[in-house]
């Protein structure tokens, strides 16, 4: 992912890195890496032994309850998912994906966002990847995508930040 366009175009930063633990989603190896990127955000991702990406995070850790990002933060939420993906996702489905699950908090201010992923397939080795998208509120605004989140839906849980 620091290699990437998105990374160069976007100021990636190394903050931390850290071995994975019994608590990561997917597997309890690999490691942990988190980054600062330009605009505020905070990209977080399991890295594999092997150096492929089970989850990635891109997060406004800061954002308050019922933040809409403007058109220039969805095309760098896009940009991430599809770097991070090999996937092509645009602006309007991001916006899409946040609007209905702010929609989804108005109702119920305890959801995080939408129950219908952004995408959704599976890997070549045969593994089921999703991308979502989360509101500010019960777990911080972004996008992300990987490994294992059937279990977040179902619980309506936002993904686990920083929690190595």
């Amino acid at each position: 992912m620091p290699n990437t366009d998105f990374c160069h175009s976007s100021g990636c930063r190394l903050l931390a890195v850290r071995p994975n633990d019994f608590n990561t989603v997917g597997w309890p190896d690999g490691q942990w890496h988190r980054y600062r990127v330009g605009q505020g955000w905070t990209l977080e991702m399991d890295l594999r032994p092997e150096g492929w990406i089970s989850n990635a995070r891109l997060l406004k850790l800061s954002a308050r309850t019922g933040t809409r990002l403007s058109s220039q933060e969805l095309n760098q939420a896009a940009r991430f998912l599809s770097a991070v993906t090999g996937r092509r996702f645009s602006r309007q489905a991001v916006g899409a994906c946040l609007d209905a699950g702010l929609t989804a908090q108005n109702r119920d201010p305890d959801v995080y966002g939408s129950t219908h992923p952004l995408s959704q397939w599976t890997t070549a080795s045969g593994l089921p990847f999703k991308a979502r998208c989360g509101v500010a509120g019960a777990g911080p605004l972004g996008v992300w995508a990987g490994w294992l989140q059937e279990e977040r839906v179902r619980a309506n849980a936002a993904p686990q930040v920083g929690s190595h």
